[in-house]
């Protein structure tokens, strides 16, 4: 049997080819996109509405060799920002525990995964934070 479960409060991080290393997105459901473990969660759940966190790994990897690059090492340059990207990762999920899917999404996808504008509690001015993918 299944229990019936509350999606809203449900999200899955996932690895995407289509996206550049570290570029993160979250979507609140959508098809598979031919990923084999959206599939599966997807046939499991009985549903494709649950949220989902998009991890960029890239795809520079020759024809044919999909799985080896997937299932293979980061290179020295996916390293230099992975600790950045795994702590923004880290915040994308809180403040989809917290503020909800919208909120997040409009928060953080449309700076490419980088963190929303901070409020300086000394001036009330927004600052931007200058982080960089590259």
């Amino acid at each position: 049997y299944r229990r019936q479960r509350q999606m809203c409060k449900e999200t899955v991080v996932v690895d995407d080819l289509a996206l550049p290393f570290g570029t993160l997105r979250l979507k609140g459901k959508g098809s598979d996109a031919g990923h084999n473990g959206l599939k599966h969660i997807a046939a499991i759940l009985g549903t494709q509405n649950y949220a989902r966190l998009r991890f960029g790994i890239g795809n520079d990897f020759p024809r044919g060799g999909q799985v080896d690059y997937v299932l293979g090492h980061f290179t020295d340059e996916d390293w230099k920002t992975m600790d950045e990207r795994l702590e923004m990762a880290g915040e994308i999920i809180k403040s989809f525990c917290l503020a909800g899917i919208d909120i997040t999404m409009n928060q953080f996808n449309k700076n490419n995964g980088l963190a929303p504008p901070k409020k300086n509690k000394d001036d009330n001015e927004w600052l931007a934070i200058n982080d960089n993918v590259n």
